[in-house]
């Protein structure tokens, strides 16, 4: 298995985070690589379509609202990968602020480096994108 393991700091209220992240059929709403989340089977699948016309099937398998997380699988995807797991999870941090970290594992059927770097750029972009929202630089 491959992981990928990502950390922002925001200077921001975990809760104020969470009320943007925190629905999984909200992604396309801060999440500059996504333009549509469709809902589907009752909220617990997203088909989100991408920029370029592609799409990524996702199946929501746990939510937290207090511990602030959410766990889910990529079900159908063009991306040479199975078995992928994610999660999204917001802690507060002593003093202020907080952390969101963006973690995952699955099987990479390319190269495994290139996979981990896309990756990391996806979960980089979608945090970019929170700064800008929240006033930071």
């Amino acid at each position: 298995m491959t992981a990928v393991n990502t950390s922002q700091h925001f200077d921001v209220d975990a809760d104020q985070i969470w009320k943007v992240i925190g629905n999984f059929q909200t992604l396309h709403d801060w999440h500059p690589m996504v333009s549509k989340s469709e809902s589907k089977e009752g909220g617990t699948v997203r088909q989100l379509t991408l920029p370029d016309g592609s799409s990524v099937t996702e199946t929501l398998k746990d939510h937290d609202d207090k511990a602030r997380s959410y766990t889910y699988a990529i079900t159908q995807s063009a991306m040479p990968i199975s078995n992928y797991v994610a999660t999204i999870k917001v802690t507060p941090e002593k003093g202020g602020g907080c952390t969101v970290d963006w973690s995952s594992d699955f099987e990479a059927h390319a190269s495994e480096s290139d996979l981990v770097k896309g990756m990391e750029q996806l979960y980089r972009s979608g945090f970019d994108n929170l700064r800008k929202m929240f006033g930071a630089t």
